[in-house]
C-alpha cells in the first residue's frame, strides 16, 4: 500500500519513511503544498499524512482541494500550540490527526486504523444490496425500504441514502462534508444546509415510530454519528 506524506519538516520526514517502510508501505515525500496536492491528485494512496503548517499551499487548503475528488484517509498534523486546527481540519474531511510532537509507535497504530477502515469501507459498499440489520433498523436494498421495529419508514430518495449509509457505520463520527460527498456525491459548500435539513427530516420520521429515542447524534463541532441502541 501506498503512503503520502506532506510535510516540510525533512527529518521527520525520512524518520518516517524508515518506520512505514519496514512496516511494508511505500512511501513518497512532499515538501510543500503544492507538490503534494499535485502528487495526490496524480497518484493512487492508501492514506495521506498531511501537515497544516506547509509553504506555498497550506495543509488545509491542501485538504480542501484533495476532498473535492477523494476519500482516501488523511491524518492531520497539528503543532501543540494550535490544537484547535484539529475540529477545523476535520470539518474539511481529515479522518484523524496527530499532535507534534507525537510518539512514532501511535501514527503507524493511526496509519493502520485508518487503511484498515477504508479497506472495510469499500468491502461494505460492495455489499450495500444485501439486507442489513442493526438493532431495530432493517435495511431491505431490493425493495429500497427501511423497517424501524418492522415498521416501514417513509423515507425520500435522500433519506434513504443518509440513513442507509449512517447504518452501515454506527458509531463512527462523519462531519456534513463526509455525508454529503457520500450521499449526494456533490462538491460540499460550507454555507449549505442539505445534510442538517435531511438529518432533521429522518429524525422527525423515525419519532413517529420510537418516540424519545435520539438515533442520529449530533457531535458538537465536528458531525453526526448513529447509535444503534438510540440515547
Amino acid at each position: 500500500m501506498k503512503i503520502l506524506i506532506i510535510d516540510d519538516d525533512r527529518e521527520l520526514c525520512r524518520l518516517l519513511e524508515q518506520c512505514l517502510e519496514a512496516e511494508g508501505y511505500q512511501v513518497t515525500s512532499a515538501a510543500d503544498g503544492e507538490t503534494g496536492l499535485a502528487l495526490a491528485e496524480e497518484k493512487d494512496f492508501s492514506l495521506i499524512i498531511l501537515d497544516v503548517m506547509l509553504p506555498k499551499l497550506s495543509g488545509f487548503d491542501v485538504l480542501r482541494e484533495i476532498r473535492k475528488k477523494s476519500v482516501v484517509p488523511i491524518l492531520m498534523l497539528t503543532a501543540k500550540e494550535h490544537e484547535s486546527d484539529k475540529v477545523s481540519g476535520l470539518r474539511l474531511g481529515a479522518d484523524d490527526y496527530l499532535t507534534k510532537p507525537f510518539s512514532i509507535h501511535e501514527l503507524v497504530a493511526r496509519v493502520e486504523s485508518q487503511i484498515r477502515r477504508s479497506t472495510q469501507f469499500n468491502n461494505n459498499s460492495q455489499t450495500a444490496a444485501q439486507v442489513l440489520e442493526v438493532g431495530a433498523f432493517k435495511v431491505e436494498p431490493k425493495f429500497h425500504r427501511i423497517r424501524l421495529n418492522e415498521s416501514v419508514l417513509e423515507l425520500t430518495e435522500f433519506e434513504y441514502k443518509l440513513l442507509h449509509f449512517f447504518l452501515q457505520y454506527p458509531e463512527q463520527v462523519f462531519t456534513k462534508q463526509q455525508l454529503y460527498q457520500q450521499v449526494w456525491q456533490e462538491e460540499y459548500l460550507e454555507s449549505d444546509n442539505t445534510v442538517m435539513t435531511c438529518i432533521s427530516r429522518i429524525r422527525q420520521k423515525i419519532n413517529q415510530e420510537a418516540e424519545n429515542k435520539q438515533y442520529i447524534e449530533t457531535v458538537w463541532g465536528v458531525g453526526y454519528r448513529f447509535k444503534p441502541e438510540g440515547s
